[in-house]
Protein backbone atom coordinates (compact mmCIF):
# COMPACT_ATOMS: atom_id res chain seq x y z
CA UNK A 1 0.00 0.00 0.00
CA UNK A 2 1.57 3.56 -0.90
CA UNK A 3 1.82 5.47 1.48
CA UNK A 4 -0.64 8.39 0.36
CA UNK A 5 -3.50 5.36 0.99
CA UNK A 6 -2.01 6.19 4.85
CA UNK A 7 -4.59 7.86 7.09
CA UNK A 8 -2.22 10.19 8.24
CA UNK A 9 1.03 9.64 5.46
CA UNK A 10 3.67 12.09 6.52
CA UNK A 11 3.46 11.36 10.06
CA UNK A 12 2.75 6.84 9.15
CA UNK A 13 6.25 7.58 7.01
CA UNK A 14 8.14 9.65 9.95
CA UNK A 15 7.44 7.11 12.30
CA UNK A 16 8.32 4.28 10.09
CA UNK A 17 12.09 6.15 9.74
CA UNK A 18 12.46 6.22 13.66
CA UNK A 19 11.48 3.08 13.70
CA UNK A 20 13.43 1.33 10.62
CA UNK A 21 16.92 3.41 12.80
CA UNK A 22 15.88 0.96 15.33
CA UNK A 23 14.61 3.61 17.88
CA UNK A 24 12.82 2.91 20.85
CA UNK A 25 9.30 4.87 20.39
CA UNK A 26 6.35 5.55 22.52
CA UNK A 27 3.25 6.54 20.57
CA UNK A 28 0.93 8.82 22.58
CA UNK A 29 -2.64 8.97 21.89
CA UNK A 30 -5.55 9.03 23.55
CA UNK A 31 -8.76 6.60 22.81
CA UNK A 32 -10.54 7.26 19.59
CA UNK A 33 -7.53 8.62 18.27
CA UNK A 34 -6.08 5.81 15.16
CA UNK A 35 -3.40 4.36 16.87
CA UNK A 36 -4.83 0.61 15.05
CA UNK A 37 -5.37 2.61 11.68
CA UNK A 38 -1.82 3.98 12.38
CA UNK A 39 -0.57 0.54 13.39
CA UNK A 40 -2.01 -0.92 10.34
CA UNK A 41 -0.76 1.69 7.83
CA UNK A 42 2.68 1.21 9.48
CA UNK A 43 2.70 -2.39 8.63
CA UNK A 44 2.07 -1.46 5.04
CA UNK A 45 4.79 0.38 4.66
CA UNK A 46 7.43 -1.43 6.48
CA UNK A 47 10.04 -3.12 4.11
CA UNK A 48 8.52 -7.06 3.33
CA UNK A 49 12.33 -8.30 5.82
CA UNK A 50 11.03 -7.08 8.76
CA UNK A 51 8.57 -9.18 10.81
CA UNK A 52 5.75 -7.56 12.68
CA UNK A 53 5.31 -8.66 16.32
CA UNK A 54 2.42 -7.30 18.20
CA UNK A 55 1.02 -8.14 21.85
CA UNK A 56 -2.13 -5.61 23.21
CA UNK A 57 -1.18 -5.93 26.72
CA UNK A 58 -4.92 -5.33 27.72
CA UNK A 59 -6.40 -8.29 26.41
CA UNK A 60 -3.87 -10.78 25.20
CA UNK A 61 -3.46 -13.59 27.68
CA UNK A 62 0.40 -14.34 27.17
CA UNK A 63 2.87 -13.59 29.76
CA UNK A 64 4.95 -10.25 28.30
CA UNK A 65 8.24 -11.80 30.07
CA UNK A 66 7.79 -14.64 27.83
CA UNK A 67 6.41 -13.30 24.76
CA UNK A 68 9.33 -10.93 25.54
CA UNK A 69 12.28 -13.26 25.44
CA UNK A 70 10.94 -15.71 22.65
CA UNK A 71 11.00 -12.46 19.95
CA UNK A 72 14.33 -11.28 21.50
CA UNK A 73 15.79 -14.82 20.34
CA UNK A 74 14.84 -14.17 16.84
CA UNK A 75 17.72 -12.98 14.64
CA UNK A 76 15.16 -11.30 11.85
CA UNK A 77 14.55 -7.82 11.60
CA UNK A 78 11.54 -7.33 13.94
CA UNK A 79 9.61 -4.36 14.83
CA UNK A 80 7.64 -5.21 18.45
CA UNK A 81 4.37 -3.56 19.03
CA UNK A 82 2.92 -3.54 22.84
CA UNK A 83 0.07 -2.03 22.58
CA UNK A 84 -1.77 -0.18 25.62
CA UNK A 85 1.25 -0.84 27.92
CA UNK A 86 0.11 1.72 30.14
CA UNK A 87 -3.30 -0.10 30.74
CA UNK A 88 -3.47 -3.20 33.44
CA UNK A 89 -4.36 -6.32 31.59
CA UNK A 90 -5.17 -9.92 32.23
CA UNK A 91 -1.28 -10.22 33.74
CA UNK A 92 -1.33 -6.45 35.41
CA UNK A 93 0.21 -3.80 34.72
CA UNK A 94 3.17 -4.37 33.16
CA UNK A 95 5.23 -1.32 33.26
CA UNK A 96 4.76 -2.03 36.97
CA UNK A 97 7.36 -5.10 36.13
CA UNK A 98 10.90 -4.24 37.09
CA UNK A 99 12.00 -7.75 34.74
CA UNK A 100 9.56 -6.62 31.93
CA UNK A 101 11.23 -3.10 32.16
CA UNK A 102 14.44 -4.24 31.85
CA UNK A 103 13.97 -6.54 29.18
CA UNK A 104 12.71 -3.85 27.41
CA UNK A 105 15.41 -0.94 28.21
CA UNK A 106 18.04 -3.93 26.48
CA UNK A 107 16.20 -3.72 23.56
CA UNK A 108 17.81 -0.78 22.88
CA UNK A 109 21.07 -3.04 22.08
CA UNK A 110 20.32 -5.12 19.75
CA UNK A 111 20.45 -3.76 16.10
CA UNK A 112 17.66 -6.22 14.65
CA UNK A 113 14.48 -4.68 16.92
CA UNK A 114 12.91 -1.76 16.84
CA UNK A 115 10.27 -1.46 19.51
CA UNK A 116 6.82 0.87 19.50
CA UNK A 117 4.70 1.48 22.38
CA UNK A 118 1.30 2.32 21.98
CA UNK A 119 -0.39 4.37 24.69
CA UNK A 120 -2.79 6.62 26.04
CA UNK A 121 -0.27 9.04 28.08
CA UNK A 122 3.65 9.22 27.98
CA UNK A 123 4.96 5.95 29.78
CA UNK A 124 7.18 6.26 33.03
CA UNK A 125 10.98 7.61 32.53
CA UNK A 126 12.12 4.21 33.53
CA UNK A 127 11.09 2.82 29.78
CA UNK A 128 13.46 4.32 27.74
CA UNK A 129 11.40 5.20 24.55
CA UNK A 130 11.09 8.32 22.57
CA UNK A 131 7.86 10.10 22.68
CA UNK A 132 6.09 10.77 19.66
CA UNK A 133 2.71 11.65 20.31
CA UNK A 134 -0.14 11.05 17.27
CA UNK A 135 -1.30 14.08 15.70
CA UNK A 136 -4.74 15.53 15.65
CA UNK A 137 -6.30 14.33 11.93
CA UNK A 138 -6.79 16.95 9.69
CA UNK A 139 -10.12 18.17 7.89
CA UNK A 140 -8.35 16.87 4.81
CA UNK A 141 -7.09 13.84 6.17
CA UNK A 142 -10.84 13.08 7.49
CA UNK A 143 -12.15 13.84 3.89
CA UNK A 144 -9.98 11.91 2.24
CA UNK A 145 -10.31 8.95 4.23
CA UNK A 146 -14.34 9.35 3.61
CA UNK A 147 -13.36 9.62 -0.32
CA UNK A 148 -12.12 5.94 -0.15
CA UNK A 149 -14.86 4.50 1.85
CA UNK A 150 -18.00 6.46 0.39
CA UNK A 151 -16.70 7.55 -3.10
CA UNK A 152 -20.58 8.09 -3.95
CA UNK A 153 -20.39 11.12 -1.56
CA UNK A 154 -20.19 14.93 -3.39
CA UNK A 155 -16.95 16.82 -1.88
CA UNK A 156 -19.57 19.12 -0.19
CA UNK A 157 -20.87 16.35 1.99
CA UNK A 158 -17.41 15.07 2.29
CA UNK A 159 -16.48 18.30 4.12
CA UNK A 160 -19.21 19.03 5.99
CA UNK A 161 -19.06 15.37 7.61
CA UNK A 162 -15.05 15.65 7.70
CA UNK A 163 -15.89 19.11 9.82
CA UNK A 164 -18.15 17.37 11.92
CA UNK A 165 -16.28 14.26 12.82
CA UNK A 166 -12.98 16.58 12.97
CA UNK A 167 -14.64 18.52 16.05
CA UNK A 168 -15.33 14.91 18.03
CA UNK A 169 -13.12 14.18 20.57
CA UNK A 170 -12.38 10.35 19.41
CA UNK A 171 -12.53 11.71 15.77
CA UNK A 172 -11.54 8.23 14.20
CA UNK A 173 -13.81 6.37 16.40
CA UNK A 174 -16.58 8.90 14.64
CA UNK A 175 -15.29 8.80 11.32
CA UNK A 176 -15.83 4.91 11.75
CA UNK A 177 -19.57 5.14 13.16
CA UNK A 178 -20.30 7.70 10.54
CA UNK A 179 -19.22 5.44 7.70
CA UNK A 180 -20.74 2.50 9.25
CA UNK A 181 -24.40 4.66 9.45
CA UNK A 182 -23.91 5.74 5.93
CA UNK A 183 -23.55 2.58 4.67
CA UNK A 184 -26.29 1.36 6.44
CA UNK A 185 -28.54 4.11 5.21
CA UNK A 186 -28.05 3.89 1.90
Amino acid sequence: MPADCCLRPEFTKQLKRHLLKGESINLIAPHGQGRRRTLQDLRSLLPYSHSMQQLDLRRDRIDPNQWLSEVIDNSVKTLLILHNIDEPGPNGAPVNNPQFIAQLNRLQQLSNISLLCVSEHALDSQIQCKPLSLPPLTISQIMQELATREPQRSQVDLAIAASEICSSPTPYTTLLSGVSEAVRSS
